[in-house]
């Protein structure tokens, strides 16, 4: 009788918060002191003909209506978490797709064999395809894809105006179609399985690059890309420099966004426009350079020079260089390097302000 009533009891166990413990006793009544402490359940109130009548003196009994209750208010609290938790989640990827951050994983392995509009609809069939647990969670997906979907229509191919046909350096004319260098306004795509290497500094102010191939810069000359949207795919990449051949330290590889007005939102209705939206892989690795470094001795106003700890690595004449203040949050200062000898760097211009920090007994 123990083992069956136990069964029946146990759905309820299972469901009731941490504090609720459950007993039955099927013998004499338990003293009052040995209920301290203990929420005890009455079974006869749910099953008369497992419990014998002793059990109808015990005290601090619980009756199926407020077990119910608190089942009940349990479920409400559960489902309560999951709504918040979901919501949480659906604010998260709707500020990642607003970042152009989210990778388009779902479509991964498809993205560069179809057109926008034919991702766009196997998205939709997606979402109709998932019962009403899931649907939240693919609407949420679908949202990002649009996104995706939106940016990569701004680099479709029947927008394109320059075709890359071969991989190579960007000012070769036999890597582009028709053996012509695109101009200003120029529409780029970089079909998969090719490699585009900007080799120099370039002037035009192209509209769009599309990279489904690779886009990487050299990394032993001065290159700068002036462009207003680059957009990878899933599949392209985006190359500026890698670990183990990172661009040089006495070259400059640059992007410059260019601004030629206002974002054409019949165009561009989204506004994704104007930047950068890697979709694809990233990597940007310049030479190793001291970031930061401790002063060899604390500079006046008027000082021109300053003293460092050790000597930087990859410091040079025309770099800038912020000396923190100790007067406030608006007493650094930033100076320009004239000259480098070893740990001593002289500055372009004299400090206006005093360097020394409090002294170490205030």
């Amino acid at each position: 009788m123990g083992v069956q009533l136990g069964q029946r009891v146990a759905e309820f166990t299972k469901k009731m918060p941490c504090f609720v413990r459950f007993a039955v006793r099927l013998a004499s009544p338990v003293p009052k002191e040995d209920l301290s402490g203990t929420c005890w359940y009455l079974p006869d109130l749910i099953f008369p003909d497992l419990v014998p009548p002793q059990a109808a003196e015990w005290s601090m009994a619980m009756t199926l209506t407020w077990i119910n209750r608190i089942v009940g208010r349990q479920a409400k609290v559960s489902r309560a978490r999951k709504l918040r938790k979901r919501h949480s989640r659906q604010l998260l990827l709707q500020a990642l797709e607003s970042r152009q951050l989210l990778a388009g994983d779902l479509m991964a392995g498809h993205i560069d064999s179809h057109t926008s509009s034919e991702m766009a609809q196997m998205v939709g069939q997606h979402q109709a395809g998932q019962n009403s647990d899931a649907s939240s969670h693919a609407h949420t997906s679908g949202h990002a894809m649009s996104g995706h979907a939106a940016a990569l229509d701004l680099v479709s191919l029947d927008q394109a105006t320059n075709m890359v046909v071969a991989s190579g350096n960007w000012s070769d004319p036999n890597v582009w179609q028709n053996q012509t260098l695109p101009a200003a306004g120029a529409r780029i795509v970089i079909p998969a399985g090719l490699t585009l290497t900007v080799d120099s500094v370039m002037e035009p102010e192209f509209k769009t690059i599309g990279v489904q191939g690779s886009l990487r810069f050299a990394t032993d000359v001065n290159t700068e890309l002036r462009v207003d949207t680059i957009v990878s795919s899933p599949g392209g990449r985006f190359e500026m420099g890698t670990a183990d051949n990172p661009i040089a330290s006495d070259v400059v590889a640059k992007v410059v966004f260019a601004d030629d007005g206002a974002i054409d939102q019949t165009w561009d209705p989204q506004q994704l426009s104007r930047g950068a939206v890697l979709l694809g892989a990233t990597e940007i690795h310049g030479a190793t350079t001291t970031h930061r470094e401790a002063l060899a001795e604390f500079p006046s106003a008027g000082a021109t020079e300053i003293r460092l700890q050790s000597a930087a690595e990859n410091w040079k004449p025309g770099d800038e260089l912020v000396i923190t203040g100790t007067q406030g949050y608006q007493s650094d200062e930033v100076r320009t390097i004239a000259s480098i000898d070893g740990a001593t760097i002289t500055l372009g211009n004299a400090l206006e302000r005093d360097h020394i920090p409090p002294k170490s007994d205030l």
